[in-house]
């Protein structure tokens, strides 16, 4: 809920998908909140999406037995793939994948000019359900 809420208050025309009913730990919760939180600043502050063509961003947490997955999509104007080793410019994809390595997930970045940005995050839960 509390993504969704988030989604909600800073892109409001966009609805976030949620497929699964599985809860991670609290902090895959916080770690992906964040990383979302992030990817949405990124793309009101870069993306150059008018405000009535929200529609052009898709979030997907999908919340399995056996991994967590976020997905965030823009149609926006993209970047360089430069951007993600200048620590001026990328501070917020640093932020991201710094987040990311505290709970050992998998994070891909994918940009170009003119093409929109694709963010993946992948958390493999490493407990097995019902085991002690």
């Amino acid at each position: 809920e509390a993504l969704r809420a988030l989604v909600r208050s800073t892109l409001s025309s966009v609805e976030p998908v949620i497929r699964g009913e599985y809860r991670p730990s609290a902090d895959v919760e916080l770690v992906l909140y964040r990383i979302c939180q992030e990817a949405i600043s990124n793309i009101r502050k870069h993306s150059n999406i008018p405000k009535e063509k929200t529609g052009q961003v898709n979030i997907v947490l999908e919340l399995d037995t056996y991994r967590s997955r976020l997905v965030v999509q823009d149609f926006g104007s993209g970047f360089s793939p430069e951007v993600m080793n200048d620590r001026k410019k990328g501070m917020g994809l640093q932020a991201m994948q710094n987040w990311a390595r505290k709970i050992s997930a998998q994070i891909n970045i994918n940009s170009s000019p003119g093409n929109g940005t694709y963010l993946e995050v992948v958390v493999p839960i490493s407990e097995k359900v019902g085991e002690q």
